[in-house]
């Protein structure tokens, strides 16, 4: 998978018990669309290391109806599991 870069909109966040082993519980997910039309309504999740700072940005993205600058494995197509979101950064509106 490659890394790649993208600017979405927050539609979920939150905790979660149910993973497919991805990382140890609770995981932290993310539902995102990005603005450019690439994908549409993908799970993420952060890594264990910084999910509670990912959480935090994704809360006030929602929060501010802000954007997101992330930077994610390739999306897994809708349904599958949730990729990996490596950095999350907040965008000014």
């Amino acid at each position: 998978m490659s890394i790649d870069s993208h600017v979405c909109l927050v539609r979920e966040a939150g905790p979660s018990m149910n993973n497919a082993g991805q990382t140890p519980n609770p995981m932290v997910l993310f539902r995102l669309n990005d603005v450019s039309g690439a994908f549409s309504d993908i799970w993420f999740y952060a890594p264990q290391a910084t999910k509670n700072q990912m959480l935090a940005v994704a809360l006030a993205a929602i929060n501010t109806q802000s954007q997101v600058h992330v930077f994610v494995d390739t999306p897994n197509p809708p349904g599958g599991e949730a990729t990996q979101c490596y950095n999350m950064y907040l965008l000014a509106p």
